[in-house]
């Protein structure tokens, strides 16, 4: 049997040999642990990403399913109705709209008007039969949509129609309301604020909305 002797200095360069093989296949572990993790980052990111696009997508798609058609009213459509009829004319709101004899102011300020038929002008606003409105809507930041959705829920079920009332651009809404005479309206420069104008009758009622609707078409923006 033959013993090898390594020389002392040949043994300490096999083991610092040794060392370094073990560090460096260390560093390739440690190397590759934090590339599979940086991978696995990446692609949960990407997909994250991805889901946010098809979200995005799908509610762009549903949004314009909410549209059901674009209409437009001109106020030369009603010229023989309303050429005797008065011009009220907001100058706060900046706008103006035609009413007949028997349609009357019942309530005016600086945010709002409300007409109603002269023989209900001693009734409470509560119990008022019937009624046309143009109430600012202040809170949302000039966006007709946005004003629907802050008074519609739930939000999901919007449905309007667009619409072009003479220089008054919107919606009129489908969803959301009892009337079907109710619209959100911008003027063409967006310049807001985004002003709401309805008409509507009590169904204990059921009167005649056709002058009200007539009014509607003649509605102006001045601003």
């Amino acid at each position: 049997m033959f013993n090898i002797h390594l020389p002392s200095n040949d043994f300490a360069m096999v083991s610092k040999k040794l060392l370094l093989f073990k560090r460096k296949n260390f560093l390739l572990f440690v190397s590759l642990c934090l590339l599979f993790i940086l991978l696995n980052v990446l692609l949960i990111w990407i997909h994250t990403k991805q889901d946010r696009n098809d979200a995005t997508l799908t509610q762009n798609s549903d949004s314009s399913d909410y549209i059901r058609q674009r209409i437009e009213y001109q106020e030369s459509e009603v010229i023989e109705e309303t050429k005797n009829w008065n011009v009220f004319v907001h100058k706060e709101l900046g706008f103006t709209i035609k009413h007949p004899n028997t349609i009357a102011v019942y309530s005016v300020s600086d945010n709002h008007v409300y007409f109603t038929s002269k023989e209900f002008e001693n009734y409470q606003f509560s119990s008022l039969p019937i009624l046309l409105q143009v109430v600012n809507r202040n809170n949302a930041d000039n966006d007709v949509l946005r004003a629907y959705k802050n008074e519609t829920l739930p939000v999901q079920d919007l449905k309007y129609d667009q619409v072009q009332i003479n220089n008054a651009i919107g919606i009129k809404t489908i969803t959301g309301f009892n009337s079907d005479n109710n619209y959100y309206l911008n003027d063409e420069d967006n310049s807001g604020p985004v002003l709401s104008v309805s008409a509507g009758t009590s169904p204990q009622f059921n009167l005649d909305l056709t002058d009200y609707v007539i009014m509607i078409k003649t509605f102006h923006f001045t601003r």
